[in-house]
């Protein structure tokens, strides 16, 4: 059966709010006495029913070894769950509605199919394996799943947040005694880290206890989005939802319940009628209904009429039944007989490919997972290779700028030695040197120009967006890892949105390192400029002594000492800007070697995920499986009554 169930805290003691009651044991043992001493002193119907859906949600708990074991189930009763503490869906609601009966609140079981795990597929529904509860309060009906509310199955969390809530509390109680800052920054940063790479999950899977109220008095449409009543009466709507909508999934459903088809399904007036059958009568109604609402459900018209012909040749219940249901000739039960026997044949039938579509889906299913999660760590280790290069080149331009930054010095102490001058002449012809003048001017100014753009770039760095992108990835990559640890398909959609997410984060982390970051290290643009600088220099040098010597100037020092100024002021620039760069470079430095932490824990995450894909795929085909053997069995053998039962009847 495929529900997701689950757990209670204690068995003795339940919570609702902040309030604890400890019930005594005599009341735990007997619906009768537990309903009314658990609605003590309520007065609301719906009080009374939230108390008594929080008692169960918290106390009974899923039966998994029974759904495990691939044996067919027996009928279930409120008294076994109550006595046992454990149950499947149908315990579960069996004990919800008496409870409310006794305090006089109407309530119906609800069978009816569950939406498909596999969310890439469309296959109409067959059999209806689930069961939930209507609640009529104020005259309203509502729909209830005690079942799906009280947890789920899957891998069992381990004792982390405990036991590292423990830790934080010493770490916090040391440095509150002695404080010291810097050891207190790294003892938090070291722990923090044990956290996150800590298990969250022990490998193991049971039953996790999560109770909720998510399904409980649900708007219809709601509820009706991944349950679907096998008798449309209990859909609760006027405009009933098709089996076809239904497999085509929620968008088809949302789609559907958001536009008014005027259709005018008496649901109430069927509940109605329903009410007013006996239990026999509602039998054949139930697989006449949901027969004729899904002519492939073969399971629910076999099981009906295989149940009727059960209780009613029964001897015992012979003596005490109305007289209408008295059998004098059991001739009058063949008919009966033959149509359970029809129907436990086809329902094998549909059970095998129910059985094998499922088991060819969850394969093609794990395939594309595994192919996601390898794309996954295919980027992780790019990422690694990227971070490792970017790193690389940052101490490389470090000890580069380094070794500039020591040349340039020296050309800047030659430079001053020239153009300590007192020459006062002042016969140069202007208009022969004006084009070195404007040469390095505008040099410096495209020097001013491109030192202002990355000194922006610098100030404003690209790595706090990658922090930000490599964090929220290792966020997402470990919200991944937890709902592939719920051992669900169900959670699909989430996995899908995290992917694609991670996959936009991904895009950026690459652009930012392959266009971004290079622009932050300051390349030979600037250096560039310099020797431009110094060549128009050396150049302008070269024309002068040509004047000098054509006898156009007398002297060349005033010119030259004019441009060595400015040639040295822009030196000066520069070993200020390689200053400037080498901080940034040494910072960027430090901040990649903490970028290395957080990609080997993604990494390290991302290639576990890969164990938990396949432990998760290995789970749904022993679960399919087990339902498979059980549903097989149990229709062969109902089978093989039939066939007793028609040789004995004749």
């Amino acid at each position: 059966m495929k529900a997701i169930i689950f757990i209670l805290l204690l068995l003795s003691v339940i919570s609702f709010g902040q309030k604890k009651v400890k019930i005594p044991s005599k009341a735990q043992k007997s619906v009768a006495l537990l309903a009314p001493y658990l609605t003590n002193g309520l007065i609301t119907d719906k009080d009374m029913a939230d108390t008594i859906y929080s008692w169960i949600t918290h106390t009974i708990e899923y039966d998994y070894k029974k759904i495990s074991s691939g044996k067919p189930f027996k009928e279930e009763t409120s008294a076994e769950a109550l006595k046992k503490k454990t149950a499947t869906c149908t315990g579960y609601c069996e004990l919800l509605k008496d409870m409310l009966a006794v305090v006089d609140i109407e309530s119906e079981v609800v069978h009816g199919y569950m939406r498909s795990d596999l969310t890439d597929s469309i296959i109409i529904p067959t059999f209806d394996t689930h069961a939930w509860v209507a609640v009529k309060l104020n005259k309203t009906w509502y729909l209830t799943d005690p079942t799906w509310d009280a947890g789920y199955i899957g891998s069992i969390p381990t004792n982390k947040k405990i036991k590292y809530k423990k830790k934080w509390r010493k770490l916090d109680a040391k440095f509150k005694k002695k404080p010291n800052k810097k050891k207190q920054e790294k003892a938090e940063e070291k722990l923090s880290r044990k956290e996150r790479m800590a298990k969250d999950f022990t490998g193991k899977i049971g039953f996790v206890n999560q109770p909720d109220t998510a399904w409980y008095l649900t708007n219809v449409d709601t509820f009706l989005s991944v349950h679907l009543p096998s008798n449309p009466m209990w859909q609760l709507k006027y405009d009933t939802i098709s089996l076809l909508t239904f497999a085509q999934g929620k968008d088809s459903i949302y789609s559907y319940t958001s536009k008014h088809y005027g259709n005018s399904y008496p649901f109430e007036q069927e509940i109605a009628k329903y009410q007013e059958l006996d239990v026999l009568e509602r039998m054949i109604y139930t697989a006449e209904d949901a027969f004729m609402y899904n002519p492939k459900n073969s399971h629910i018209k076999a099981i009906n009429y295989f149940n009727f012909v059960n209780i009613i040749s029964n001897k015992k219940v012979q003596k005490v039944v109305p007289q209408k249901y008295k059998i004098y000739d059991y001739t009058k039960l063949l008919p009966f007989v033959d149509t359970t026997s029809v129907y436990t044949k086809l329902a094998v039938k549909e059970e095998k490919i129910r059985y094998n579509y499922e088991r060819k889906c969850y394969a093609a299913l794990y395939k594309k997972e595994n192919k996601t999660n390898k794309g996954l760590v295919r980027t992780v280790k790019k990422g690694v290779k990227y971070n490792k290069l970017a790193l690389k080149k940052a101490a490389s331009k470090i000890k580069k700028q380094k070794t500039e930054a020591v040349s340039m010095m020296k050309k800047i102490e030659k430079l001053e030695e020239t153009t300590n001058t007192n020459s006062t002449d002042t016969d140069v012809k202007i208009k022969q040197v004006i084009q070195f003048k404007d040469s390095l001017n505008t040099y410096g100014a495209d020097f001013d120009e491109k030192f202002a753009i990355w000194d922006t770039l610098r100030k404003h760095t690209y790595l706090q967006s990658l922090a930000n992108s490599l964090l929220h990835n290792r966020y997402l990559i470990n919200m991944r890892k937890k709902y592939l640890g719920y051992n669900s398909y169900k959670v699909n959609k989430y996995i899908a949105s995290i992917d694609s997410t991670i996959d936009s984060n991904n895009v950026k982390i690459a652009e930012i390192y392959l266009d971004s970051i290079p622009v932050e290290m300051l390349e030979k643009d600037l250096f560039n400029n310099i020797k431009s600088m110094t060549a128009n220099v050396m150049l302008a040098k070269t024309e002068l002594k040509k004047l000098k010597a054509d006898g156009a100037i007398k002297s060349i020092d005033i010119e030259m000492n004019r441009f060595n100024r400015i040639l040295i002021k822009y030196y000066d620039k520069m070993l200020e800007v390689n200053k400037i760069a080498i901080g940034h470079n040494m910072w960027m430095e430090g901040v990649f070697k903490q970028f290395q932490g957080y990609w080997n824990e993604i990494d390290g995450t991302v290639e576990f995920q890969e164990t938990l894909i396949k432990g998760r795929y290995e789970h749904a085909k022993e679960e399919i499986k087990n339902e498979h053997l059980r549903e097989t069995t149990m229709f062969k053998s109902m089978g093989k009554i039939a066939q007793n039962w028609k040789k004995k009847f004749k």
